[in-house]
């Protein structure tokens, strides 16, 4: 464990005896602890950030990804509807709902949420990424490998190595198993 996570932990802890009430301290508790891989706990910290301010839409968004680490795919759709219903400029939580639905295997309406985080932010590469494992999975490999194409542009290298393997070398190939369910937050 990074020393640096020892040494927010204890300066989170400690704001906390004196600011008991702060949903800000309570959602910097939780990304400490889902740095450090405990899920239960960051969601309960992520849950008392809501209580204290309902409108914290990164606690929601944050609880969310936990969720969906823990397979608890509608209960993070809650959570990134919820972000959205607050913001819904926040690109971050319409990718994030997009890569639930396609986990749901609702997959018009992710690509309809990584269309929607894309006009929010034209350069996102992720949102990109996400829409083209739908498109491909769908059968629209043309459509996958502009997206993949597109968020290379923006900077992402493992989209990369899926252009030149699927989009150059085996026009028509589909991801793999493996590669799908990649869906990347």
């Amino acid at each position: 464990m990074s020393g640096n996570l020892i040494v927010a932990d204890q300066q989170i802890d400690a704001g906390l005896k004196y600011y008991p009430n702060n949903s800000e301290l309570y959602f910097f508790k939780g990304r400490v602890l889902q740095e450090k891989r405990k899920d239960t706990a960051s969601l309960t910290s992520y849950s008392i950030a809501i209580f204290l301010d309902s409108k914290n839409v990164k606690a929601y968004i944050n609880r969310g990804l936990v969720k969906g680490s823990l397979r608890d795919l509608s209960g993070a759709l809650d959570d990134f509807n919820e972000a959205i219903r607050i913001d819904p400029r926040n690109s971050y939580a319409w990718l994030n709902r997009g890569v639930t639905l396609a986990g749901l295997n609702q997959l018009t309406a992710a690509i309809a949420d990584f269309d929607t985080a894309i006009k929010l932010k034209p350069d996102y590469a992720d949102a990109y990424r996400n829409r083209g494992i739908v498109k491909n999975y769908l059968g629209n490999q043309s459509g996958a490998c502009r997206d993949w194409m597109q968020s290379t542009n923006f900077g992402d290298n493992e989209v990369r190595e899926w252009v030149s393997t699927y989009c150059k070398a085996k026009q028509g190939t589909r991801l793999s198993n493996e590669t799908k369910s990649s869906l990347q937050k």
